[in-house]
């Protein structure tokens, strides 16, 4: 081969490369923002994308909800006595749930779940990138991809995505709403525009009501613009999926079956998975209903509880739960932990359990800082008149502010976090860039050296909280293997206490009979991995009532555990059960998981 020809073969192929080199050289530099987002959501998701994804609290109740409409019972809950009709949740994601049933033809946990959380995996990817797109319209490039990050590495976003719970979709909904919305608001194809504003509001109000507040939003867009005539038509499609919800509830509420339930007290306001958000409100406290119900009086102090408490949550939404930071151990608390030593015989108050909020000085001071610039940007939103956004955040914090839950509100925020994220750093770069204009004296670098440090210490607490997460993750194993869902799967938050109750959970499975019938504190795993029917306990605090509420079932089998999120077995079924020996035995008792059967039961 001549040297003149290799020259031209060499040539010719830097020329045939060269131009494909340059193309990914220009998606790179075009969209190495969102390369960055996708590599932050695979790094989140890595230790953690096989296996099923978490069924515990609300996440049962959705599956459940999703097999039977898959299996054409309509929307019932089939872990209950007399399969009552659900009327708590919205039917949005256990129609997603139905769904994947319907597509991979069975409805068998350890074959759905896990694709249910590669599912959650792509919701995640896809609200990153949402989240950013939000951003950009607010923020220049760098700190709308640091309102992107802060956004997704927030540890309870990222808790919330292991659960099959609606608020990443929720969340997802929120920002997409706001992106379509906001953009070229008087563009061509206005009634496609419209249409498709409607159907996320429709889909995030279907996924959970507090979804009613795009809506809300939607329609206060219009009318602060002035469009009478866009507005009227926003409120009569509102009507449609809100009277339509509303309708279903009356419905049930009014049937025979509601009336007369399968047990006593399977429609009682503190029910909270049989009843209505509006009924199960209604008491002081639904944890608690010897408190009574709300009245005027009441109402306005949980109110002002909540908004009370409002500055530090908003500073968390954008950080991390105050329990979560390092400061923590610098504060001297310690969290409570429940000790019921041998469950069969202990009998104590338990109603003050869980661990004590750590929010002590060291603690509080950066969280305000935080809270103080987030509000600073809404401030901000607000005088550019920025409507719909605003609305949206303010309206789901009036509506958060009527919650019952004090210890929820991180995870009621937890679907507006990218909000928050935006509204902190409309005002952070607001303030750096005032700082900068007067020039480099003392203290305006002093300033701007103590953003930075803002910015770079919300991120440090968020890396460690998340490391905290991960570091559970990996020390904490579901022991479940006779019927579990997804034999020794790990999950989040899953400590001993779980571990044990799972045990529990599997000794039912083996050692009763298939009608039994189960007070546990968790229901609905119950009935997933044992197939028995399973009830909360009634919460009755006179001990002769609650074995008389019991016996209405009737139960033969109590799981007491030592739960924090959810104390309801110690606090009103272990005085009832461990007081009456003669009606009441134990069979098991093991890691502080106890289970009592009732006497003369063969097993």
């Amino acid at each position: 081969m001549s040297e003149a020809y290799a020259k031209e073969m060499v040539s010719s192929e830097l020329v045939s490369v060269g131009p494909e080199r340059s193309r990914i050289v220009a998606i790179l530099s075009r969209c190495w923002a969102e390369l960055f987002i996708v590599l932050l959501v695979l790094i989140l998701w890595a230790p953690r994308l096989s296996g099923p994804i978490d069924l515990r609290w609300d996440g049962g109740v959705y599956y459940i909800l999703g097999t039977s409409l898959a299996e054409g019972h309509g929307y019932r809950i089939l872990s209950e006595p007399g399969t009552p009709e659900a009327l708590q949740y919205p039917p949005f994601l256990p129609m997603t749930v139905a769904l994947w049933e319907k597509t991979l033809g069975s409805t068998d946990p350890t074959v759905v779940a896990p694709w249910l959380r590669i599912s959650y995996a792509v919701l995640f990817s896809l609200y990153g990138l949402a989240v950013f797109a939000l951003a950009r319209v607010y923020l220049p490039l760098k700190w709308a991809l640091a309102a992107a990050a802060m956004t997704l590495l927030h540890h309870h976003i990222v808790f919330l995505s292991d659960l099959l719970y609606a608020e990443l979709p929720f969340a997802l909904l929120l920002v997409v709403f706001a992106l379509v919305a906001i953009k070229r608001r008087e563009s061509r194809g206005q009634w496609v525009r419209e249409l498709m504003l409607f159907s996320l509001a429709a889909a995030a109000f279907l996924l959970r009501t507090a979804g009613i507040v795009l809506f809300i939003a939607w329609i206060a867009d219009a009318l602060l613009r002035g469009r009478w005539q866009l507005a009227s038509a926003r409120i009569t499609l509102t009507l449609i999926p809100v009277l339509g919800w509303q309708s279903y509830i009356t419905q049930v509420q009014a049937s025979s079956e509601y009336t007369h339930p399968a047990y006593s007290y399977q429609r009682a306001a503190y029910q909270f998975y049989n009843v209505s958000y509006r009924d199960n409100i209604s008491l002081r406290d639904p944890f608690r209903p010897e408190a009574g119900y709300l009245n005027a009086n009441a109402l306005f102090r949980r109110v002002s509880r909540n908004l009370f408490a409002l500055p530090v949550s908003l500073g968390e939404a954008v950080s991390a739960k105050a329990d979560a930071w390092p400061l923590k151990r610098f504060e001297g608390h310690r969290p409570r932990q429940p000790n019921l030593g041998t469950a069969a015989t202990k009998v104590g108050n338990f109603a003050d359990l869980g661990p004590e909020p750590a929010r002590g000085g060291l603690i509080l001071a950066p969280i305000l800082v935080l809270s103080a610039l987030t509000i600073a940007g809404i401030t901000i939103l607000g005088a550019r008149r920025e409507w719909l956004i605003l609305v949206i955040m303010l309206g789901s914090i009036a509506l958060i502010s009527l919650a019952p839950w004090p210890l929820q509100l991180t995870r009621y925020l937890a679907p507006l976090g990218s909000f928050f994220a935006i509204c902190f750093f409309v005002a952070w770069t607001k303030a750096y860039g005032w700082l900068a204009r007067l020039g480099y004296g003392p203290l305006t670098i002093a300033g701007r050296v103590a953003l930075v440090c803002v910015v770079t210490a919300t991120f440090a607490v968020q890396t460690y909280a998340d490391g905290k997460l991960f570091y559970s993750l990996a020390g904490n194993l579901a022991l479940c293997k006779a019927t579990g869902v997804g034999e020794r799967s790990s999950y989040f938050a899953h400590e001993e206490s779980w571990q044990a109750w799972e045990e529990a959970a599997n000794w039912i499975g083996t050692h009763t009979k298939r009608d039994a019938i189960i007070a546990t504190s968790q229901p609905h795993l119950c009935y997933l991995l044992t197939g028995r029917r399973a009830v909360l306990p009634p919460m009755e605090i006179d001990p002769a009532r609650e074995r008389e509420l019991l016996e209405t079932v009737p139960v033969q089998y109590v799981i007491v555990d030592e739960l924090l999120a959810l104390d309801v077995t110690r606090h009103y079924v272990l005085p009832a059960v461990a007081s009456s020996l003669n009606d009441w035995r134990v069979v098991y008792n093991n890691n502080g998981a106890a289970i009592y059967a009732r006497s003369g039961l063969r097993q």
